[in-house]
């Protein structure tokens, strides 16, 4: 014959020890998913707006084409410095704002504003490929 208060007994026990291993476990695994699942969602949002910006060179969207200082051009990516750990990458959307000022602002000749045109352009895919390969790494 079954012993019924052994056997409940073990039951309540393992739905304690269940319930302990949710807490202690799968809650830690579930928020560090959480927090995962919205950094992407801010780093989405904030590399598609630098994106436009640096597609565009200052002449897309009615936000990025007015923009007359690099200080306008750092507000629009400052959210995307600020989520991005990689130091490299930061530099270069730097450099890349300083040097789209001089072609914006600058007293350049035909020839180095054509020049530096190109090198923008080049810049800026190799720095959407960053924010793209930073976007999708685990």
């Amino acid at each position: 014959m079954i012993n019924w208060v052994s056997l409940v007994g073990a039951a309540g026990f393992g739905a304690i020890i269940i319930k302990i291993l949710d807490i202690v476990w799968f809650q830690k695994i579930l928020e560090n998913h959480e927090t995962k699942k919205w950094l992407r969602n801010q780093k989405l949002a904030a590399y598609s707006e630098l994106s436009k910006a640096i597609l565009s060179i200052g002449v897309g969207e009615d936000i990025i084409k007015n923009l007359k200082n690099p200080y306008e051009f750092y507000s629009i990516s400052s959210e995307a410095i600020l989520l991005l750990e990689n130091e490299n990458l930061i530099k270069e959307i730097d450099q890349y704002i300083i040097n789209w000022d001089k072609l914006v602002n600058g007293n350049l000749s035909d020839e180095e504003s054509n020049i530096l045109y190109n090198n923008l352009l080049r810049k800026s895919k190799f720095i959407l490929k960053k924010l793209h390969e930073d976007l999708i790494k685990k």
